[in-house]
């Protein structure tokens, strides 16, 4: 409805999945009318991005709550945040909003202050807990606690996959709608050929191109990733390896010194922050997302919506995106030998890639197109405002 406003929280501010995603939901709530008011934890680049889009945006420094084991070190976060919480408090009262809509689980702070105020609450899970693979901690015997507080706070719930909404609600999962990523409407109309993608990046026109896209992080399975095709790559000269995502953290740099222990370096291309991702999927042949753990992994869509063949990890999310032998190869996550066969199997067959990559972009123009995402979005967040339990079916 013309008019309304909404104060849309998106905790990271780095070029990341859930920045990435929290754009296309706040773009869907703008072009539907709402009048948008963008909170970021932190500055950074993503800042911005959304201005430039139109959104007015604040920073207003709140913390993870969601990252500690230790029962103290938990409970001192909580105290915090709760703290913190005032200064989300002044903002709703400045601007009013008819809805807040969470864009994380982390930002508990938002979530507080737009319950004293009474506001009704979107809250979009997309992160998982360790128990499961993810990158969120909370004390042993504290997450079926933290179900209940995210139930209680929301007066609508959705999830980037069943996978997150399991992790975050347990046995209440229904709770939650599933509404998966989108892909941005310019990876579909990218008419670039491969030859012209590969001139952007500056990388070889004459070698079998494997790219990891992503950020580096522990959980996005690097080192699985190159102890499975480091005989492949010592064996196959035509073979190369480009991976996105800064290397200057800690992880960052273990990558770079195994691939070094392996004796692979010049066969890998570190290409860092890739503005034009478009252009990456395109220039490679097979991308390889090699992961621990995803809640959903925007990365496989995109490639879909290049037609760009895939080979994943069969985790979290990944299962409910990728078609083993339709849309992509799956594999079990630590398994090298599976890994190792699949790439291979890729690098043989061109009438495999071809026929992956041709029922992969159908499934994205059909199932992750964005202007089906918008529509969704819009329509939790009216399910928000008139406080309705969350479906027991899935939007996607």
């Amino acid at each position: 409805m013309p008019g309304r406003s909404v104060l849309f929280v998106q905790y990271s501010s780095n070029r990341d999945g859930s920045a990435i995603s929290g754009l296309l939901s706040a773009n869907a709530l703008k072009d539907a009318g709402w009048e948008t008011h963008v909170v970021f934890g932190f500055d950074g680049p993503m800042v911005q991005t959304f201005e430039k889009a139109g959104h007015s945006v604040y920073v207003i420094p709140h913390k993870n709550w969601l990252r500690r084991s230790k029962m103290h070190h938990f409970l001192k976060d909580v105290v915090v945040e709760t703290r913190r919480s005032t200064a989300f408090v002044h903002l709703i009262d400045d601007i009013a909003p008819a809805l807040v809509y969470v864009n994380t689980v982390v930002s508990v702070a938002a979530v507080l202050a737009a319950n004293r105020r009474r506001i009704p609450v979107l809250w979009h899970l997309r992160e998982m807990f360790a128990d499961t693979g993810g990158e969120m901690r909370a004390p042993a015997g504290i997450q079926s606690a933290l179900s209940a507080v995210v139930r209680k706070l929301a007066s609508h719930i959705i999830a980037n996959s069943q996978a997150t909404a399991t992790s975050i609600l347990g046995r209440s999962s229904e709770r939650a709608a599933i509404v998966h990523n989108a892909v941005d409407e310019s990876f579909f109309q990218d008419n670039r050929g491969r030859e012209a993608a590969q001139a952007v990046l500056g990388v070889p026109q004459d070698k079998f191109l494997i790219g990891i896209p992503g950020s580096l992080r522990p959980i996005k399975g690097h080192d699985f990733f190159f102890r499975s095709v480091d005989k492949i790559l010592q064996g196959d000269p035509n073979v190369e390896i480009l991976v996105s995502g800064g290397t200057e953290g800690e992880y960052g740099r273990s990558i770079t010194h195994l691939v070094a222990q392996l004796g692979i370096s010049n066969r890998v291309r570190f290409l860092g922050w890739v503005e034009d991702m478009a252009a990456f999927y395109k220039a490679c042949d097979v991308v390889c997302i090699p992961s621990r753990m995803e809640p959903f992994g925007r990365t496989i869509i995109e490639a879909y919506a290049t037609g760009t063949p895939v080979i994943a990890t069969n985790v979290g999310g990944i299962g409910e995106i990728v078609q083993d032998g339709k849309t992509g190869l799956l594999v079990p996550y630590g398994d090298t030998e599976a890994l190792a066969s699949a790439v291979r199997r890729l690098i043989a067959d061109s009438g495999l890639r071809n026929q992956l990559s041709c029922e992969a972009l159908e499934v994205a123009r059909t199932e992750y197109d964005a202007g089906t995402y918008r529509r969704r979005i819009c329509e939790a967040a009216d399910l928000a405002i008139l406080g309705a339990q969350a479906p027991t079916h899935s939007y996607s």
